[in-house]
């Protein structure tokens, strides 16, 4: 019995296999190449150029060319990425060569390679005859030639699923001060909803800029996770980690930021946007050649709720200079929904200057917009809107560490006009703005 199975199995697997080679595989490439077409169609429809395409059973070759800003600025925030025309102007002239494969591998329906083929025409033009600029172009140009700028993506037999890799980049650019660009072990992987990213996971082990004057940038290990959570582009929720950021010069000054944490959820409820982020730092090192400053668990925690989507996404499309009408009609309306930004931690733990504790510090805050504010007596007197806004914010501070600040003749006047309340070994300042009236710890300014 167990042997007919065993023979039963092993038959299963040899007719999927024989599937996959013929008339299977035939029917995955049939669907990974209408897949490619509808995508290349679409571009060409919002303002990118598709040139030297080379199509044939097993593989395609194509040059894709960013054309038109306008269309462009209009898709990439149809996709979840606002951008204007602006910013999609410096791009204009820009081409990524692809080379696609069909069914390379068990895993992949498509394999694609993205790397640059051309810089953008402002870019070539700027460089001009400036012998720097000249030589930073030809060795851009000289890796592009090599394709050592180069994106390799993987998507799944169920056009589901994908995953990808950049190239590692070890190259010295010949400026002033010749800089070398270094990365390690950039991946992703993700899922795909409806054509469009629902799930990306990122990982960056390290990347560094150095120069020969001693200035050096290091990254170490960030990783990142993004996930769609709701019907629109906005709803989402991300997170991120860096195990390591150093900023040096040096035998000047060294900077070590360590075990970066953020979290961001979005979510829209009848067309407003809340956005909250959750970050922490670990640790954050400054050292020069005569002092030492350490701050442990440095925190931000904020909220921004009654963001109008619409009138957002319709002042990143307008130029406050050319079409200001419109843009102050957006501008009202994003104002109107009773905007609303609340600081629920900005603090550090501990201060620790030369090996002295001093404690730590923190903050908290609000602020409101009135959304009853009557804009049309506004459009005559700005002013006005300072009485439509609220505002709370409390500080605490260290005993040590306002000592410290109190050295200061100007800060030790404000003490005394205005003394702290204390609480737990803690200086306390609570002010208030309301009506256009502030008051600190009740007594107006």
């Amino acid at each position: 019995m167990g042997k007919k199975l065993g023979y039963g199995i092993a038959g299963l697997i040899l007719i999927a296999l024989l599937y996959y080679f013929t008339s299977g595989s035939t029917q995955i490439v049939e669907r990974a190449k209408a897949q490619l077409d509808a995508e290349l169609a679409t571009l060409e429809q919002n303002g990118f150029v598709i040139k030297e395409r080379r199509d044939d059973a097993q593989k395609d070759h194509f040059i894709i060319r960013f054309d038109d800003p306008e269309k462009i600025a209009v898709f990439f925030t149809k996709q979840g990425n606002p951008a204007t025309p602006e910013d999609i102007a410096v791009l204009k002239g820009l081409e990524i060569g692809a080379d696609v494969d069909y069914l390379k591998d068990l895993y992949a329906a498509l394999s694609i390679d993205l790397y640059p083929v051309q810089l953008p025409d402002g870019i070539i033009q700027e460089a001009g005859n400036d012998p720097e600029n000249k030589a930073v172009l030809a060795k851009v140009e000289e890796m592009f030639r090599k394709k050592k700028l180069l994106m390799h993506i993987d998507i799944a037999k169920d056009l589901k699923h994908f995953k990808g890799r950049f190239k590692d980049i070890n190259e010295t650019f010949p400026t002033k001060e010749p800089v070398t660009l270094h990365t390690k072990g950039l991946t992703f992987s993700g899922e795909l909803d409806q054509e469009r990213i629902a799930q990306i996971d990122q990982q960056l082990d390290f990347l560094s800029l150095d120069d020969t004057q001693g200035m050096s940038v290091t990254l170490q290990n960030l990783v990142s996770h993004y996930v769609k959570t709701g019907a629109t582009l906005y709803d989402m929720k991300s997170s991120y980690h860096l195990s390591q950021l150093t900023i040096s010069k040096q035998d000047l000054f060294e900077s070590i930021i360590k075990d970066v944490d953020a979290n961001t959820t979005q979510k829209v409820t009848n067309g407003l946007l809340q956005t909250t982020i959750q970050s922490q730092a670990k640790q954050v090192k400054i050292s020069t050649d005569t002092e030492q400053l350490l701050l442990h668990t440095v925190r931000w925690d904020a909220m921004m709720d009654n963001i109008d989507i619409k009138a957002l996404e319709a002042l990143q499309q307008l130029d406050p200079e050319t079409e200001e009408k419109a843009f102050n009609q957006q501008l009202k309306s994003l104002l109107s929904k009773g905007l609303a930004l609340k600081i629920s931690d900005f603090s550090i733990k501990e201060i620790n200057q030369d090996g002295a504790t001093l404690g730590g510090i923190g903050m908290k805050a609000s602020l409101t917009l009135d959304n009853q504010v009557d804009f049309s007596q506004i459009e005559q007197n700005p002013m006005l809107l300072i009485n439509a806004l609220d505002a709370q914010s409390t500080l605490r501070i260290s005993d040590k560490l306002f000592a410290l600040i109190t050295q200061d003749p100007r800060a030790m006047m404000f003490a005394m006009m205005i003394p702290p309340k204390e609480k737990q070994g803690m200086k306390i300042y609570n002010l208030t703005f309301s009506k256009g009236q502030t008051t600190v710890n009740g007594m107006p300014l």
